[in-house]
């Protein structure tokens, strides 16, 4: 018996579905057509296990409509659950089909004979083989497919895929067209390609989950303590305790407890980073930080068009927001609402009060002392008093502001608080006008603001008040505080005019504000900009009471580091070795200068030293020096020696000694004859150094008591002295100077 059944492909679409719906009805139908014929083989021992078979193969029929169903679904979890039972199902009928395949053998072996009469019954028994192997092909196959519709987990681009493969690829799953290795899924939007198609996409993220309870608190972790720094690993102690740490050129090393070693960590402070400007400079850029911040500045674009209306905002936060913040002024509480302009009672109060001064109410009289206060009638006061003053223009005059904070504590006339400080005050206002630290009366404190003479501007003074009133003192009116103007004449200022202006009680960025008191720093000062200097200025003076370091540098030129005095470079440090100073003439000199000036020194005093007859070496020590000068001899100076008679006098043929590197010019040397040859063994040699260049040489011959004249000269180094003796005899001679 032969069942034709439809060729199926991939992927499983409704089409492909539907032929393996056909293919189980032909399968079914076969077998039904097989009982038939066995029946007639071997009577209804065969019938149980036909009913197993037909058992098997209605519960593989209704495991493949479920996984047909699942796959629809296209649910990765459903597709692997509804595969293995198809897969058991499957086997059910490959297994009952062999157990068939038995019991039709038998039924041959028992009708053999009526086999061997009736080739109708061997055809009918080879149909039933034909059918039953054609259902176990059928099997083969179903299980081979089913084999392939198994996920194989994440897209992996090195393995290789066969057809109906199932992978995941980024939350989504694709099922393979044909046998595939190294060619990926199709990237969204498209859902399929050569190899691949979309099996099922990704779902959207889901609903949050319940709050999981609360876990078990975890141990107490361990602080790092670093006890000190080590110059290398071996310096490690062989023990610590948990969170002890050293320093070893930058990096940290940390014990650790459950291993019993120190681990190094890395360093604890990474390098410094380069800031946009150097980034720039670095790139090609050339110019000052000033000059790269403005080329940053692009073109002012049109206008664009007008937007839609907003909605209403909703200022539910903001109001919130503020009215936090309006409970602290400048740092201290205060309360939510204003005080009345009277009060009558102790406790915490809020005030606030502007004030103007007429610029006609100054008196401008230059010989006295003339100031605007602001009266505050208050006995007992602790609290803060914040004001704002700004000078009004008027012509001839500077208009300027300054923004000021008291904090105050008061007892009658007696402060046990009293703090001023200036937020910020304009160089225009501080040139015209002072403003003076609070005084206390019994009943009243009041807050100068002094003018320089000449100055008329109007005066705007916005205050807020603050007051902790701590005592009794009935009625306060803060409506009566006013601002007036106070002169005593015939008593002159005693601040100077124009005063040194006052300043910023903090150091600002930018502007002129500068630190009135010391200025105390735990790390480096650095000046960025591109010529960066260092300035020091006897207040109230010009440059002529200065002094300045300055880094006269730029990305291409670098000219070292200068120092000035009064303006006027008086060092300039190129390099390490080129370090140059401004002398006495006006003119540069460097160190190397100095340094081969003072070594010439040194090289001419020890010739001068060692010609005295102490030999000294120019690289001698100054003591060394000194003390060879001490040993130079003084008085008449004397020396002796032996020489021998030569006759090799540059220019002259006759017998001469020559005497030289005595120390000093002699003025009188006597040669004599020290052993007897043949020749005239007393002979004796004088030079005497008149005050003629060369004085004459007298020869006397003691055994006939001639008396020649003969020659001889020298200079400062050497003396030669003509004798009557031949070469090769000796000599001894003696030498005298001043």
């Amino acid at each position: 018996m032969v069942i034709s059944l439809h060729t199926t492909g991939s992927p499983v679409s409704r089409a492909e579905r539907n032929k393996i719906n056909e293919n189980w009805n032909r399968i079914i139908t076969g077998l039904t057509n097989l009982q038939i014929q066995i029946n007639i083989l071997a009577g209804g021992e065969v019938d149980e296990l036909l009913e197993r078979l037909n058992q098997a193969v209605n519960d593989a029929n209704i495991a493949v409509q479920q996984a047909i169903a699942a796959n629809e679904a296209a649910t990765q979890e459903t597709i692997n659950a509804n595969n293995t039972a198809l897969q058991t199902a499957l086997q059910t009928v490959s297994n009952t089909l062999t157990l068939l395949d038995g019991a039709i053998t038998s039924a041959n072996t028992a009708t053999a004979s009526a086999n061997d009469a009736t080739n109708n019954t061997n055809q009918a028994i080879q149909n039933a083989q034909n059918a039953t192997q054609d259902a176990l092909n059928a099997v083969t196959t179903m299980q081979n497919y089913v084999n392939q519709l198994s996920p194989k987990s994440e897209y992996n681009n090195e393995v290789q895929y066969f057809t109906n493969n199932i992978v995941t690829l980024n939350g989504s799953s694709f099922i393979t067209l044909k046998n595939t290795k190294g060619n990926a899924p199709p990237t969204p939007p498209l859902v399929v390609n050569a190899h691949w198609q979309l099996l099922a996409e990704k779902g959207g993220k889901g609903d949050r989950g319940d709050k999981g309870e609360r876990g078990t608190d975890g141990k107490d972790g361990t602080g790092v303590n670093i006890i000190g720094e080590l110059l290398s690993e071996s310096d490690l102690p062989t023990t610590g305790s948990p969170g002890d740490a050293y320093m070893i050129h930058g990096d940290l090393y940390v014990w650790q407890d459950n291993s019993n070693t120190w681990k190094n960590v890395g360093p604890i402070q990474g390098p410094q980073g380069k800031s946009a400007y150097d980034l720039a400079v670095e790139n090609g850029f050339e110019g000052t930080m000033e000059e790269w911040i403005e080329s940053l500045k692009g073109i002012q674009g049109p206008q664009g068009p007008e937007g839609p209306q907003g909605p209403p905002a909703d200022l539910t936060e903001v109001t919130a927001r503020v009215a936090e913040v309006e409970t602290v002024v400048d740092g201290l509480p205060k309360p939510n609402a204003l005080s009345p302009a009277t009060i009558d009672n102790t406790g915490q109060h809020w005030f606030k009060k502007s004030l103007t001064f007429n610029a006609n109410l100054w008196n401008n009289d230059p010989a006295a002392k003339e100031y605007a206060y602001i009266n505050i009638p208050i006995a007992n006061f602790m609290g803060a008093v914040k004001m704002t003053i700004t000078s009004g223009y008027n012509v001839g005059n500077s208009a300027g502001s300054a923004v000021v904070i008291w904090n105050i504590g008061k007892s009658g006339a007696t402060s046990f608080i009293k703090q001023m400080e200036i937020i910020s005050i304009s160089p225009a206002f501080a040139s015209c006008f002072y403003v003076s630290d609070v005084q206390f009366e019994a009943t009243r404190m009041y807050f100068p603001i002094h003018k320089k003479a000449g100055t008329s501007n109007n005066l705007f003074v916005s205050m807020e008040v603050y007051a902790e009133v701590y005592s009794d003192q009935g009625q306060v009116k803060f409506n009566e505080i006013n601002l007036s103007e106070f002169t005593k004449s015939g008593e002159p200022s005693t601040l100077p005019q124009p005063w040194t202006p006052q300043t910023s009680s903090f150091v600002t960025k930018t502007g002129n504000n500068v630190m009135a008191g010391a200025l105390g720093m735990g790390g480096n000062l650095s000046i960025t900009k591109g010529v960066p200097t260092f300035e020091m200025i006897v207040p109230g003076s010009a440059t002529s009471s200065s002094a300045s370091i300055q880094l006269n540098a730029s990305s291409t030129v670098d000219y070292g580091l200068e120092f000035k005095k009064n303006n006027t470079p008086f060092q300039i440090v190129h390099d390490q070795t080129n370090v140059v100073f401004m002398g006495y003439d006006s003119k540069w000199f460097s160190i190397q200068d100095l340094k081969q000036s003072a070594s010439d020194v040194k090289t001419n005093v020890a010739a001068a030293i060692t010609e005295q007859g102490v030999t000294t070496s120019p690289t001698a020590t100054g003591a060394q020096m000194a003390a060879n000068i001490r040993a130079i001899p003084v008085g008449a100076k004397k020396s002796s020696g032996t020489t021998t008679v030569t006759s090799n006098r540059p220019g002259y043929a006759a017998g001469y000694i020559r005497i030289a590197n005595l120390g000093f010019t002699p003025r009188t040397i006597v040669a004599k004859r020290n052993s007897f040859t043949s020749d005239k063994h007393r002979s004796c040699s004088v030079y005497y150094n008149s005050p003629i260049v060369f004085g004459e040489i007298n020869l006397y011959v003691d055994d006939n008591g001639s008396k020649y004249q003969g020659n001889g000269g020298g200079n400062s180094t050497e003396f030669w002295l003509q004798v009557e003796s031949p070469n090769g005899a000796l000599y001894d001679w003696q030498a005298y100077g001043d």
